[in-house]
């Protein structure tokens, strides 16, 4: 079941009234589950969300009781109505202080039923909204996070590539820059008629090179099954190991990579030329132009991240009092949604400070560039 799915649960251990229920309700198009006590649901491997339609009086672990433990199991996902034919003020107080929504008496009709289990079926799916803004808040802050985490790692690729005398050198660095991206690599780096392999064992085995030599021929960059392949001139990665649910993630390590093999064969080209990367030799002004060029566009990608974070954090507070409002919550209950929905906002916050100093670095960086070309 998913999570995201308004499903109702009965609990009751009487089969007349399980039976009723359940009509009722599948006449309903709801999707229903039955339990014949406290027992059976509270060690049921079943994802509990959406609604719980409770019997108070049941053998074993009452339905109180039972509610109580639900509540200590689960999360705010789930909400429960009461179902009893003793309608006094002691019993709806238990159900009450349990974590009871709601509470109905016997006998009741299928119209009253049904119209208390649309209201909770419209708070659930508001609960759901609410949630999905603060992740989308919280997925924001993350991604301008791992925006400035990334260009970390293109800088340092970049201090030590430039300073490699020789292709194993410059292979160290490369694969050291596709693992803190989280990927595999396999990788070849040519200089003249000299071809060297490297993947993860100290020795490229037959059927690597053979990947090697197959990727050589599809062209600059190419899709084969689950892996990326990057050809320069100098240089060909094949690039395993992507999130493939995640389509911006996957667009981000895509410019990386491609950054990383024009540069390693740029690098490659200056050691034929017999350019050492010590003293004061420094990259061309188009390489520090090409440099410049891919951390702008790290710099508006984060800061995109930013605005949409903030966007998303300043509207959320008012737009969560506003639908609590109108949600038929109990203090208890919207306090402790209130109480969810600050500590989600405590944590964007205190990303979106980092970022902000992390910003302030980068647009230092940037400047000392401009000025390195523009000194060329």
């Amino acid at each position: 079941m998913s999570e995201n799915q308004f499903n109702i649960f009965i609990v009751d251990d009487d089969p007349i009234s399980r039976h009723v229920l359940k009509s009722f309700l599948k006449d309903s198009g709801y999707l229903v589950t039955e339990f014949g006590s406290g027992e059976s649901i509270l060690t049921s491997q079943h994802r509990l969300s959406g609604l719980v339609l409770m019997d108070v009086e049941m053998p074993g672990i009452n339905g109180i009781e039972t509610c109580r433990r639900l509540r200590e199991m689960v999360d705010n996902q789930i909400r429960f109505i009461f179902i009893s034919a003793h309608d006094n003020m002691e019993t709806r107080i238990k159900a009450y202080d349990a974590g009871g929504a709601d509470y109905i008496c016997k006998p009741y009709s299928r119209a009253e039923l049904i119209r208390k289990v649309k209201v909770a079926e419209e708070e659930f799916h508001r609960h759901q909204g609410i949630m999905l803004q603060a992740e989308v808040a919280q997925q924001a802050a993350f991604s301008a996070i791992s925006s400035l985490g990334e260009a970390g790692i293109l800088f340092e690729f970049l201090r030590k590539s430039h300073v490699a005398e020789s292709l194993d050198q410059l292979a160290v660095t490369i694969r050291q820059a596709v693992r803190e991206f989280g990927l595999g690599i396999l990788l070849e780096l040519r200089q003249g008629e000299d071809k060297h392999c490297y993947s993860n064992t100290p020795e490229c085995s037959p059927l690597e090179q053979a990947i090697l030599e197959h990727a050589r021929s599809k062209g600059r960059m190419a899709w084969v099954k689950e892996c990326l392949v990057v050809n320069y001139d100098q240089v060909s990665m094949v690039i395993s190991g992507f999130d493939r649910d995640d389509d911006t993630l996957i667009g981000r390590q895509r410019d990386h990579l491609s950054f990383i093999a024009e540069a390693s064969n740029n690098r490659i080209e200056q050691l034929n030329q017999g350019v050492s990367g010590h003293g004061k030799t420094l990259p061309g002004r188009d390489e520090l132009n090409g440099i410049s060029a891919a951390l702008r566009q790290l710099e508006q990608s984060q800061l995109m991240h930013i605005d949409q974070a903030l966007s998303a954090s300043e509207s959320y507070m008012p737009h969560l009092n506003h639908v609590l409002g109108d949600l038929d919550l109990d203090e208890l209950q919207k306090m402790v949604l209130r109480d969810e929905a600050l500590r989600v906002m405590k944590q964007v916050n205190e990303y979106l400070q980092r970022e902000s100093m992390l910003s302030e670095q980068l647009s230092s960086v940037l400047l000392q560039l401009d000025g390195l070309s523009k000194g060329l």
